[in-house]
């Protein structure tokens, strides 16, 4: 285990520290595009392509410990343990202009200042561990993030999330459900993103379900102004019959299937976001990510973003000039 420090000293210039996320226990060490997060509370610490380490941050008597090792190795910094004062001083530096001597004479005053402040006694760091070849990743040409059950009680957060980082993304609506909120649906769709019809096929004849769709799309005329021409079966295309695919696109309709769940139903906020960033590591063709409308989904949907800003990931709301993705697109 690696010899945990609270710094003493003025980290190097290129290190940033964002504010400290008391709400979510959250610390954020950044440099250029390169990102350690570390989250407390649940013991994770990952970065920038969602990586994850297995030495975490702590909190202790008020104070958050990193892991000098890790985070040295990580951003390439250099380290020194000064044991010639009446402190032990730990020194992190991006290059060693000044030796130790005379990094000491240089700063006298400060130095006396932080060790009278200091509580704590560390021991000496392992050594620096070798930095470890990144592995190839690959990124997805193109991403649509869909969302299911909205708008619904959570859909004003999710909607702030994809403001706050200039995206637009695919909205699945239902007219079967009991509650939809007439200005959160306007948001939507005055926020520039697209709206679908999902739909429930199991038990509806091939002429009923094009009736289904026709009266979400009258619910949308009415409420918004728009309709549209994309909808998805929540089952998935194959499990449609072929009467019923057939009368879908004969009245008109685009249809879509996603491509990746990212289980923001069941998972918590960070393994529902590495499921969709390490998918997103494994592929280079277009993808189609299902959220739904859950407490966790727009922290997840945060750091998924996080992820597709830092790796120039693009996205896009779904229109008929896109070529659906389905697992029918022989008879789309």
């Amino acid at each position: 285990m690696s010899t945990l420090y609270r710094i003493l000293f003025s980290a190097p210039a290129d290190l940033a520290f964002a504010p400290y996320d008391s709400e979510q226990q959250m610390l954020v060490l950044s440099s250029g595009s390169r990102t350690l997060t570390y989250l407390i509370l649940q013991g994770y610490v990952y970065d920038q392509n969602m990586k994850t380490y297995d030495t975490p941050a702590y909190s202790l008597n008020g104070q958050i410990y990193i892991p000098v090792r890790t985070v040295c190795s990580f951003f390439g910094l250099s380290y020194s343990l000064i044991t010639s004062t009446s402190a032990q001083i730990l020194r992190i530096c991006s290059s060693s202009t000044l030796s130790d001597s005379s990094f000491l004479n240089s700063n006298k005053a400060k130095l006396a200042e932080l060790i009278n402040a200091y509580n704590g006694n560390p021991t000496v760091p392992d050594p620096p561990a070798q930095p470890k070849e990144e592995e190839e990743t690959h990124k997805p040409a193109l991403v649509y993030l869909t969302f299911f059950n909205a708008p619904g009680k959570h859909t004003q957060e999710i909607l702030d999330v994809l403001k706050e980082s200039g995206r637009t993304a695919t909205f699945f609506i239902s007219s079967e459900q009991e509650l939809l909120d007439p200005t959160l649906l306007r948001r939507i769709v005055g926020e520039g993103h697209a709206v679908g019809l999902a739909l429930n096929a199991y038990t509806q004849s091939p002429e009923a379900l094009v009736q289904t769709a026709n009266r979400g799309n009258a619910m949308l005329r009415e409420e918004t102004g728009a309709t549209t021409r994309i909808v998805t079966p929540l089952a998935g295309t194959e499990a449609l019959t072929n009467a019923q695919l057939e009368a879908l696109i004969s009245a008109g309709y685009r249809l879509w299937d996603t491509t990746l769940d990212s289980s923001d139903d069941g998972y918590s906020s960070y393994r529902a976001a590495n499921t969709v960033t390490t998918a997103f590591s494994r592929t280079d063709s277009t993808v189609a990510v299902r959220f739904r409308d859950r407490s966790i989904t727009a922290p997840t949907l945060r750091t998924i973003l996080g992820y597709m800003r830092t790796n120039g990931i693009p996205s896009a709301g779904i229109s008929v000039l896109h070529t659906p993705l389905n697992a029918r697109n022989e008879r789309r």
